[in-house]
């Protein structure tokens, strides 16, 4: 089993077994989040770890594959409605 050290000192928790780490993740996870993940599991088999993005660009998505339409822009992603005690 890899080591559970470069988790643990980038506090991130997941579930760890000897095959692997399963993580979760949520809408609030930044690039700089990403980064420590791949850090860490550069570390645990130690292996250097890539560059943090493709070719200097903020995705690796193709330009051609990336959305250019507006989405959840219908009122039910967007309204808010008072909360009922």
């Amino acid at each position: 089993m890899p080591s559970r050290r470069p988790w643990k000192r980038a506090a991130i928790n997941g579930r760890y077994e000897a095959n692997g780490v399963t993580l979760s993740l949520d809408e609030t996870v930044r690039e700089s989040d990403l980064t420590d993940i791949v850090a860490a599991l550069a570390e645990a088999i130690g292996k250097p770890a890539p560059s943090s993005s493709a070719n200097g660009s903020r995705t690796a998505i193709p330009a051609d594959l990336q959305r250019r339409s507006a989405y959840l822009e219908h009122p039910v992603f967007t309204r808010t409605t008072p909360r009922r005690s």
